[in-house]
């Protein structure tokens, strides 16, 4: 009885311990860890232990190897379970395989126990053993020179044509489901405004190293769970963007625009909504949201997939709106005229903020994803079909083209959308600028501040999907000069600019990252090396820090080939500050870098460029 009891205390404790060792050891913060998931994996080792007392009599005194093995098994399985499910969700191989090292360490250390231990001893080993695994793990992963850290938590140092750019990705929300959208605005000094896809607000107050969210009570007028109920189909419903409108903080006009379902007629419509908020402090809300304008008609849900609904104040009394075609078109068989003023669909309309009349901006459109009135003129990315995303100057009452012209084709097939002729844009005005393939482009803004040398009055335009990345668009004469891909690692649904030069992005579910410069220490190594990739004239420098001398792919020298060991920090740094008199015959021309501070620096640098944290 007295064993029993032990186990009963030992398992859950050892559960525990293991839980909040990896939890600090890897820097996991419990937002990661969803709720659902730890309860079932309580409610099994709990179940585990009920079974335990049950069988405890005839299984204690059984002397058979193998239902001992069986035993074990169960018992390491049970009781690791919401550690190892949990902690998978980093999604890093470095977690995974110190993870996988770990339990099968433990379920070894509790085999050897089970075979020759006994009694008292048996069960509460179990607290020591587990303290060994942790250890060993620990261990061999320091010997690889791994900093084992929560990727998301460390920030990424992305190397540009004429800026190192330092982004910080905060993880700010536990995504309920898998539904995106949403927005964001910025106001006062670097206080932004977020809308999850599913309506909920937050205040974000965006510090030097850190976010603080206050979360906004209200009740988001999408008919949201009455959709949920009626519609197997989850993510037609949803928040497209946000505005705060200019005036006094505590009492803000606020518009947002979303999806809205129906209920009595079974269909979805685009609408705009407002409502007042004091967004001074916490901010809270100042009355129920009120609807100022609604697509029309009211269309089926299986066919609203392609929604637009960003905004962009025209005026200080006038806002336009994109409306998608939510498929609403020729190739879906519905009677459909993006001319006609009776179809919401296919176009930008201009409301005014003080009638609410609204009149049609133009028409053409597809899926409008991003909206810009700068200096009076006014930008809009929209999404193609297979291919031909779009930048648009939009003037009012021309027509963009859809559905009879695009650059896109149709999915699946190399002809035109239409009857017309693939790849051609005969009729409407053409777009400004295309991306073929498509990126999913999303919103964008101009570059007005002058943090980032040389960015100023460049288009920095997201992009969601595979692309994950930021395009930096310079525009001169009337034409794009060039577009350059940023690298974010992350979807990128909305982005502003701070009063101070930094950009704020959200990725539409759970992420806000933080773009500022960063140092500039390693671009002098880019001319001859890579950081992932294919070697240029010098070998990868990813995860130099720790690695095996001359074991990259590259024709060394036969004087490094000769050289044995590890990259330290030490060999490092004196290897960069002369290479030719530390290594005669090594092939690397460079005087190397006289400053200590700086070649620390770069050290530094090269060690965040680990192996397994992608973060070069």
């Amino acid at each position: 009885m007295v064993a029993t009891i032990l186990k009963v205390v030992a398992y859950p404790v050892a559960a525990a311990a293991l839980f909040l060792l990896f939890v600090a050891r890897y820097s996991v913060p419990p937002s990661e860890l969803p709720l659902k998931i730890v309860i079932v994996g309580i409610s099994l080792s709990l179940a585990y232990l009920v079974g335990l007392f049950l069988i405890n009599s005839r299984v204690a005194q059984a002397r058979h190897v193998v239902l001992r093995v069986v035993r074990v098994g169960v018992a390491a399985g049970l009781v690791s379970w919401p550690v190892f499910v949990g902690l998978l969700l980093t999604q890093t191989v470095v977690m995974r395989g110190g993870i996988v090292a770990s339990m099968v360490l433990l379920f070894l250390l509790l085999l050897c126990q089970e075979l020759v231990g006994a009694g008292v001893k048996r069960s509460s080993g179990v607290l020591l053993l587990s303290a060994p695994a942790i250890l060993i793990v620990t261990l061999l992963q320091s010997w690889n020179g791994d900093t084992a850290v929560n990727a998301r938590d460390l920030p990424d140092y992305v190397h540009t044509s004429l800026n190192d750019l330092k982004i910080t990705s905060h993880v700010l929300l536990e995504s309920a489901d898998e539904l995106d959208g949403g927005g964001i605005d910025v106001f006062g000094k670097d206080q932004v405004l977020m809308a999850t896809a599913q309506g909920e607000i937050y205040l974000a107050h965006v510090g030097k190293n850190q976010i603080k969210l206050d979360s906004i009570a209200t009740n988001p007028p999408l008919n949201r769970n009455e959709y949920l109920e009626q519609s197997p189909i989850r993510g037609a419903v949803r928040v497209t963007d946000l505005m705060v409108l200019p005036g006094e903080r505590r009492e803000q006009r606020v518009l947002m625009s979303h999806l809205y379902w129906n209920s009595v007629q079974q269909c979805v419509t685009l609408r705009l909504s407002e409502a007042a908020f004091d967004l001074s402090g916490r901010g809270r809300m100042l009355g129920d949201w009120v609807s100022r304008y609604e697509s029309a008609p009211c269309i089926d849900i299986d066919v609203s997939i392609e929604s637009g609904g960003r905004l962009g104040l025209l005026s200080d009394s006038s806002v336009l709106m994109t409306v998608g075609t939510n498929n609403f078109d020729v190739a879906n068989d519905y009677a459909y005229d993006s001319v006609d003023p009776g179809v919401s669909y296919g176009k930008i309309v201009a409301i005014d903020l003080e009638n609410y009349q609204v009149g049609v901006f133009s028409t053409g459109h597809r899926n409008p994803q991003g909206l810009l009135v700068d200096a009076g003129q006014v930008w809009a990315t929209e999404h193609g079909p297979q291919g031909g995303d779009e930048l648009n100057v939009i003037q009012s009452g021309e027509h963009y083209g859809w559905p009879e012209n695009t650059y896109g084709t149709a999915y699946g097939r190399k002809i035109g959308y239409t009857e017309h002729s693939a790849g051609t844009h005969k009729v409407g005005r053409r777009p400004f600028f295309v991306w073929i393939p498509s990126i999913g482009v999303s919103h964008l803004i101009r570059v007005r501040g002058k943090l980032f040398d040389g960015w100023q009055g460049d288009l920095l335009v997201g992009s969601l999907g595979s692309a994950n990345s930021l395009f930096r668009l310079r525009v001169r004469g009337g034409r794009t000069i060039f577009s350059e891909r940023i690298l974010t690692r992350q979807p990128v649904r909305d982005l502003v600019e701070l009063s101070d030069g930094r950009f704020v992005v959200w990725n539409g579910r759970d992420i806000m990252q933080v773009i500022e410069p960063g140092e500039q220490l390693i671009s002098a190594c880019l001319g001859c090396h890579a950081f992932d990739g294919v070697p240029r004239m010098g070998p990868n420098l990813k995860g130099v820090v720790g690695r095996q001398i001359a074991s990259a792919d590259y024709a060394y020298s036969e004087a490094m080939l000769n050289w044995k060991g590890r990259w330290t920090k030490d060999r490092l740094d004196d290897y960069l500050r002369d290479p030719k008199g530390m290594l005669p015959g090594t092939s690397m021309d460079f005087a190397g870098v006289k400053d200590p501070r700086e070649r620390a620096a770069i050290i530094e640098a090269l060690a965040r460029c680990g192996p397994n944290q992608n973060r070069c």
